[in-house]
């Protein structure tokens, strides 16, 4: 019997996520979307609240529906390296993100959960460099064509959008893939010995 390399079972994770922040985003538009104010307020006390709470606040349907699809894509292919790395690096990106933007970004409120989208994707293609594998690296080009538009998220050009959000998360998801390096790089050598017939177990 073949050894599976991927935990198809913790692709529930990234569901997990989502309904959190679907529940949160049903009170708040009841709410008037009083809860964004517990958004990132950059450089305040009281904006250091919105570290963990942006990626659950949202300033409007339409506004989470657009994080739900990057974040099932990107965060449910995460998942699939197993339920600690996702957890472990949905908490670094979220955190380390979230100072980057209370330490540097505009005196704006910062909702949403793009940042946390933009992470897993920089963990992923990360992680393609690291495993050194061609089909790694095939499957990253192919994330980096199909998210080309949402890359431009990540520079100042869309007025209204919090590039600085975007482009924290995509550094705060690199950084993440780099502490597990090392699972990284052993999940990939299993995955290239299971292709090539010498990783088998009865």
């Amino acid at each position: 019997m073949i050894q599976q390399e991927y935990h198809r079972e913790d692709f529930t994770e990234i569901i997990k996520l989502l309904g959190g922040m679907w529940i949160v985003e049903w009170f708040n538009a009841n709410q008037n979307r009083q809860l964004n104010n517990l958004g990132i307020l950059p450089r305040t006390a009281t904006g250091l609240v919105g570290i963990p709470a942006s990626p659950f606040l949202h300033g409007s349907k339409e506004h989470i529906i657009s994080n739900s699809v990057p974040l099932l894509l990107f965060g449910g292919s995460l998942a699939l390296y197993g339920k600690k790395i996702f957890w472990n690096s949905t908490a670094q990106i979220a955190t380390v993100g979230g100072l980057l933007v209370w330490a540097f970004a505009r005196k704006n409120i910062h909702v949403g959960a793009s940042g946390l989208a933009f992470g897993y994707f920089g963990h992923l293609l990360a992680q393609s460099y690291y495993n050194k594998d061609l089909l790694s690296m095939g499957m990253a080009s192919l994330l980096m064509w199909g998210y080309q538009k949402g890359l431009l998220g990540a520079l100042p050009t869309m007025p209204g959008t919090s590039w600085e959000a975007h482009s924290a998360g995509l550094l705060a998801g690199i950084i993440a893939a780099r502490s597990h390096k090392n699972t990284i790089i052993r999940h990939g050598k299993k995955l290239r010995d299971r292709r090539s017939g010498r990783f088998v177990t009865a």
